[in-house]
């Protein structure tokens, strides 16, 4: 975790995104191979979606919009790949995943 030094989680934030655009071309490997998209939403959920969720419930209430959906942008980028002709509602319903924010909402208000 990168904790900068007026308390802001751009940097976090930021290697989150690098570590997941580096596996989300194995994700796009795994699709040209012809894996079947459960089992590419399930690669997704184990490989990918943790690293985004890394420490969420310490930076979740203070993360500002424009890095929430940054976040966003990622996941909705790994369900591209996953199915390429959906929108990313749509994908959301049909892989059975919510909305990060949501997600992190959800661990923020559980974890005590």
């Amino acid at each position: 975790m990168i904790i900068s030094h007026d308390l802001k989680w751009n940097m976090h934030t930021f290697e989150l995104s690098r570590k997941c655009s580096s596996r989300l071309y194995f994700l796009r490997q795994r699709k040209r191979s012809g894996v079947a998209s459960s089992e590419l939403v399930l690669c997704y959920v184990a490989c990918v979606r943790p690293v985004l969720e890394y420490a969420s419930p310490v930076f979740h209430r203070s993360l500002p919009n424009y890095i929430s959906e940054d976040l966003e942008r990622i996941q909705r980028r790994a369900l591209r790949i996953i199915y390429p002709d959906l929108s990313y509602t749509v994908v959301l319903k049909t892989a059975g995943l919510p909305k990060l924010h949501e997600r992190r909402e959800r661990i923020s208000t559980s974890v005590k």
